[in-house]
């Protein structure tokens, strides 16, 4: 039986791997000191500033539940400030607060 083939793969090989450090700028041992932790909910946003990864929001829509890693110690760079473990609501607001106003006409 053929082995099935996706176009997202599960995991990279090593000259991926180099190719996004490149793009990234990181060495590997910058790259190693993220510890991104692994994908735990279906989707995953990186808040950033300007370049720098400050942190990392995995969110379960269908559940209704948010996990979070940051980056950065400084609590105005991170996505929910100090809190560690935002709620579903508190992810929500945080998008609102970036979007265009729900009551925005012809939006």
């Amino acid at each position: 039986m053929k082995q099935k083939s996706f176009a997202v793969s599960d995991s990279l090989n090593g000259t991926e791997l180099k190719a996004v450090r490149k793009k990234l700028k990181l060495t590997q041992a910058e790259h190693e000191a993220l510890k991104i932790p692994a994908q735990t909910y279906p989707m995953r946003l990186s808040y950033m500033y300007y370049n720098n990864l400050c942190t990392t929001i995995d969110v379960n829509e269908r559940e209704r539940t948010v996990k979070i890693c940051n980056y950065t110690n400084d609590y105005t760079f991170r996505a929910f400030g100090r809190n560690e473990k935002p709620s579903f609501e508190q992810y929500e607001a945080f998008l609102e607060s970036r979007c265009f106003p729900r009551m925005r006409d012809k939006i």
